[in-house]
């Protein structure tokens, strides 16, 4: 047998599923145990860590180079195979423009949230006041699910106010992507609906959404041109949002800021790196986007509670875990020196694990 080393460039996550079922589906006579092996743990990798780039992966396979041929060939067949059933499982969570903001805030550099109202027209069922919490938990399934929305109305005249001789009914909102007529409903809903003798009707409710209703990155995808990439990601430190802005976002740099404040609690203020870390302390200038403009930040990691100028120093919170990961390697009496210390995530842990002679030095 020949050992042959077979490179993929750019593998997706899509394609680690086609392999996977590849391994699968053709285990033994093609594909080694070592093989199907590497394949799972990078499957692994990227069901873990969605957003990483894809990467090469390199295995070896015993196989003669005349079997390659086959192996693509077979490979090719699985993987439309997986992305075509991924298209599918992928359908029903399109929101279907429920939650899509009006056009008019394309191309919106200062926020105007009352901009983002609207109204919808979404499926409803009504149910006597009486049964309600028992049909709603038998229903939750296609019930409408949406963080400050309510599910349970009260019923409406027809010039939209609320109609208190209805009283004794309520209406449940549903999950357009689910139902859209009485047809819809699956065996478990239409027997619970038969078993408390609520009619299998729906009806449609005028539902007004807000911006208070949409997610940042809802709001900012209907913002940026089509077809740019979007953020809403950022690092957090303390009441502090730090982003890194692509060239695009700059010119809705004000307005992103103020949606990451507006959408996440506890967040006073937002910043962009404005250049790149190459002073002697590694700390960076930023532009403040939104909010108040105090940089002291109070920070807990690994049980330690740090203040600091984040505007001076170094921090990067997403190394929490190697900071843990490093101390807990020290004993009682181990001598530590830190010549890069910054304020102190490793030496700091250090001296209250029982660490002797720590060095603290900021060269």
């Amino acid at each position: 047998m020949t050992l042959v080393l077979l490179v993929i460039f750019n593998i997706s996550y899509q394609d680690i599923q086609a392999v996977v079922y590849l391994c699968r589906q053709q285990r033994s006579a093609l594909l080694s145990d070592g093989l199907i092996l590497a394949f799972r743990l990078h499957a692994v990798v990227c069901a873990v860590f969605p957003h990483v780039p894809p990467f090469s992966l390199l295995f070896c396979t015993n196989q003669n180079p005349a079997n390659l041929n086959q192996f693509a060939r077979i490979y090719l067949q699985c993987s439309s195979v997986v992305h075509s059933q991924k298209a599918m499982t992928d359908q029903p969570q399109t929101d279907l423009g429920l939650y899509k903001p009006p056009q008019t805030v394309r191309g919106m550099t200062e926020l105007d949230r009352a901009a983002f109202s609207q109204t919808v027209s979404v499926p409803a069922i009504r149910i006597p006041t009486i049964i309600l919490n028992k049909v709603v938990k038998s229903l939750k399934k296609v019930a409408l699910q949406r963080p400050g929305l309510k599910r349970v109305v009260e019923e409406h005249n027809e010039d939209g106010n609320k109609d208190s001789s209805k009283g004794e009914h309520r209406l449940l909102l549903l999950d357009p992507n689910s139902i859209t007529s009485a047809d819809s409903f699956g065996s478990e809903e239409a027997e619970a609906l038969k078993a408390y003798g609520v009619a299998q009707e729906i009806q449609k409710y005028q539902l007004k959404l807000t911006y208070e209703n949409l997610k940042s990155e809802e709001i900012l995808r209907a913002v940026l041109p089509e077809g740019q990439d979007v953020t809403s990601g950022f690092s957090r430190v303390g009441h502090i949002a730090h982003m890194n802005l692509r060239d695009h976002q700059l010119p809705y740099r004000k307005l992103i800021g103020q949606v990451i404040i507006d959408k996440n609690p506890g967040v006073t203020c937002v910043v962009n790196k404005t250049n790149t870390i190459d002073s002697t302390y590694r700390n960076f200038q930023m532009e403040v986007l939104a909010g108040e403009s105090n940089m002291v930040a109070k920070v807990r990691e690994n049980g330690v509670l740090y203040e600091f100028d984040f505007s001076l120093v170094y921090w990067n919170p997403r190394l929490s875990t190697e900071h843990e990961r490093i101390v807990s390697l020290l004993q009682r009496g181990d001598t530590v020196v830190d010549v890069f210390a910054g304020v102190g995530p490793f030496v700091i842990p250090a001296a209250r694990r029982g660490c002797e002679g720590i060095l603290k030095l900021a060269l």
